[in-house]
């Protein structure tokens, strides 16, 4: 996690924290993150992103799960979330 830290840290030095929104492909990295600079604005993690779908296909109401991310990478392609889900589609 240095790299994060060591990010987090070039980012809060160089006044940048309103332009820039955390973003991991890793689980791990995106956890803790969020629990160790919750100020950073975040993407979801992929579990998340997963989440709000379900949610938003079977039109229940989002204000019922807990949301602490402001922006969201739309898993597509063969590798994405791990293989879990694909919301994207080839043009």
């Amino acid at each position: 996690m240095r790299a994060a830290d060591k990010l987090y840290s070039i980012i809060t030095e160089r006044e940048l924290e309103d332009r820039v929104i955390w973003a991991s492909s890793k689980e791990l990295v995106s956890v803790y993150m969020e629990h160790k600079y919750p100020d950073m604005p975040r993407s979801a993690r992929t579990t998340e992103v997963i989440l709000f779908y379900i949610y938003s296909r079977m039109n229940w109401d989002l204000n019922d799960i807990d949301v602490s991310y402001i922006a969201l990478q739309i898993p597509c392609g063969k590798s994405s979330a791990n293989n879990l889900i694909n919301l994207g589609r080839e043009n």
